[in-house]
């Protein structure tokens, strides 16, 4: 019997206290097998920078090599 998964994923964020914006960021590939998040480091200068560098650099390495993708 071959029994095919179903992947169904979400993304939620928040500022963390007394921050005034989330400088967080997550991929979300399901077609790949592909999930990460990234940190943005609230406080340091360019965190959200930091982070959407992160997961675009992910995003453009690993989607072409993905056997689902």
């Amino acid at each position: 019997m071959n029994a095919a998964l179903a992947w169904h994923s979400g993304a939620a964020g928040q500022p963390g206290p007394g921050r005034p914006s989330s400088e967080d960021n997550h991929l979300d590939a399901p077609q790949a097998g592909l999930w990460a998040v990234a940190d943005g480091m609230g406080g340091h200068r360019d965190g959200a920078l930091a982070s959407a560098m992160l997961v675009e650099g992910l995003h453009a390495a690993l989607l072409p090599l993905a056997p689902l993708g």
